[in-house]
């Protein structure tokens, strides 16, 4: 039973990664790895976007070793491959850790359950690009750390210092996150000779050296150290309310933003988790006198990462990025701390024996249900590689025949996948690199008065865009600008994308009419499926109110303010005062 249970729980982490491809970079990756590899060196200007050419010249260069991985393993296998690799990076990753928490003699059950809520949490970057390969890089660094300033004469634990330079070398070269390493490396240089256990002089001073060369080592790559100002930058910004795009939001904002509340909630359960641990762990400390009745490593107890957790904790507050980095130290650190408890050994008896084996057939029988009935309905073996609901697939193979005039302006969330299909004969508008400037491209989503000068500058003569904006669910102000001005025309829609072109060059353009149709049936359908929801009804509201239909309009804003009667939209739509 006890062998059974880490093959099961890592087949459950294996599903719950190996999912379809849904928004994210890595379109955008691997098109620039092609780039990359065809042209044999890095791109000095931006060859995809219609931003200006100067703009970015830090993201241009970032990734490009994880590119060149990332569009080879692309070559090989395809998106299955791709899919693959993600799930296999995030099962390392859990290895790694649950290696950490077995080394700090944790039982098998309690490593597992510390595990899954960083599991849970890794759900929310459940993507193939640089950013999971940081953490790998990241559970591997701390791995490196946490064995050698505790190896009490750990030879093979010693040597394994040896790998930290060219771990934050390769890491350097394949994300920006390989800051949150060079932090690692100065924590545990700074409290490892303090904290650590057994670590002689002599080996004190070689972990010293070498964590000096690994930080140093990781100042070759195209960007030099420059990304440690820019995170220190894009974390500042975040707090202040200016982060650019919505994975630099404070996590509640970033939640509110997605509808993903869950994600909030567990931050916070983990920080209120860690802070009922180390208190404990300080009366412990202050009232019991440490012992250990099994012999093995003891960690000491002022070296439990109390500030390593407090530092990741704020940082995941002040910003999504850093939400499954703190998780992965949540772990660690609250492991470390209870296996250093003087905990009463338990004396063994037959009916503890037949409760610890149920407690394990009932723990394999939870996971496998999970694994059959909640995670494989999700993998790639039950549902299609590329998720179609979020990835603009129909209206890029609808670009692809029709070729409608361009430049285009699209969501902000397709210019990666729009980049990897239409390039070279299209460049996109926006992407995730966030090259172009985010200003203009709200002017124009929002339809704010300029919007159709900022078109006409950039040469936009094609738009595709959502129908419903997919987070806040309603219909984007763009697409009722477009509607109403005589100078544009629909020519493409289906459910996820609707498609207009300037009207003296559309050519089979759609009745409008249809197009409002769509835009009703759409919202209706929301309403159907959350009768319950304001928002959808101020979305309707909003739709009629385009169409001309007052008198319904007001009846949908009406039926949202009696579900929320403190409704700011529906309460200004009605003209009614704010309560």
């Amino acid at each position: 039973m006890r062998k059974i249970l880490p093959i099961v729980f890592f087949a459950g982490v294996l599903a719950a990664f190996l999912t379809p491809m849904e928004l994210g970079d890595v379109w955008w990756h691997l098109r620039t790895g092609q780039w990359i590899w065809e042209n044999k060196g890095l791109p000095q200007a931006d060859p995809f976007s219609i931003a200006p050419a100067a703009a970015g010249q830090g993201v241009l260069a970032s990734f490009w070793l994880c590119q060149l991985m990332l569009y080879g393993v692309y070559g090989l296998a395809g998106v299955y491959g791709l899919i693959a690799l993600k799930a296999l990076v995030f099962c390392l990753t859990f290895l790694l850790m649950e290696s950490l928490l077995k080394g700090c003699g944790l039982k098998s059950p309690l490593r597992y359950i510390l595990l899954l809520p960083s599991v849970f949490i890794a759900t929310f970057y459940d993507e193939m690009r640089p950013q999971t390969l940081s953490f790998l890089f990241f559970a591997a660094v701390l791995y490196v750390l946490e064995k050698y300033w505790n190896a009490e004469g750990d030879a093979k634990a010693e040597k394994g210092i040896m790998a930290l330079p060219g771990l934050m070398l390769l890491w350097s070269n394949m994300h920006a996150g390989f800051v949150s390493g060079a932090a690692l490396i100065i924590y545990y240089a700074a409290t490892g000779p303090a904290w650590g256990r057994g670590v002689s002089r002599a080996a004190a001073l070689k972990g010293l050296a070498i964590s000096a060369a690994s930080v140093a080592l990781s100042g070759l790559n195209p960007n030099g150290l420059r990304p440690v100002s820019l995170t220190f930058g894009m974390v500042a910004g975040s707090m202040k309310g200016a982060a650019p795009i919505h994975e630099h939001l404070p996590v509640r904002e970033f939640a509110h933003f997605t509808g993903q509340g869950s994600l909030h909630s567990a931050i916070i359960a983990l920080t209120a988790a860690g802070g009922a641990v180390f208190i404990a762990n300080f009366i412990i400390a202050a009232f019991w006198k440490p012992h250990r009745i099994e012999p093995g490593p003891r960690p000491s107890f002022w070296g439990s990462h109390l500030l390593l957790f407090a530092g990741l904790s704020y940082a995941s507050f002040a910003t999504f990025r850093a939400g499954l980095f703190f998780a992965l130290v949540w772990t660690l650190a609250v492991g470390k701390t209870v296996s250093a408890w003087p905990l009463p050994e338990m004396k063994q008896s037959r009916a503890l024996g037949r409760l610890k084996g149920l407690s394990r057939a009932l723990a394999l029988s939870a996971l496998l249900i999970a694994i059959g009935f909640v995670l494989l309905p999700r993998t790639v073996m039950r549902t299609p590689a590329v998720d179609e609901r979020l990835i603009p697939v129909k209206a890029a193979n609808f670009i692809e025949a029709q070729m409608p005039p361009g430049n285009i302006y699209h969501p902000y969330e397709w210019g990666g996948y729009l980049m990897w299909r239409l390039y070279p004969q299209y460049r996109v508008f926006i992407d995730g690199r966030a090259l172009a400037r985010m200003d203009e491209y709200f002017d124009v989503l929002e339809a704010r008065p300029a919007w159709d000068d900022i078109l006409s500058r950039y040469e936009v003569n094609t738009v595709v865009y959502w129908p419903l904006l997919p987070y806040r669910k309603n219909v984007p102000a763009l697409v009722f600008a477009l509607m109403r001005d005589e100078g544009w025309s629909p020519v493409y829609w289906d459910l996820q994308s609707i498609a207009f072109v300037r009207k003296r060059l559309a050519k089979n353009p759609i009745g409008k009419g249809a197009v409002w149709e769509l835009l009703q049936s759409l919202v209706t359908v929301n309403i159907m499926s959350s009768p319950r929801d304001p928002k959808n009804y101020i979305a309707l509201g909003e739709v009629y109110m385009e169409r001309g239909l007052k008198y319904d309009a007001r009846d949908a804003f009406k039926r949202a303010l009696e579900l929320d009667p403190g409704s700011r939209e529906a309460a200004f739509y009605l003209g009614t005062p704010e309560r």
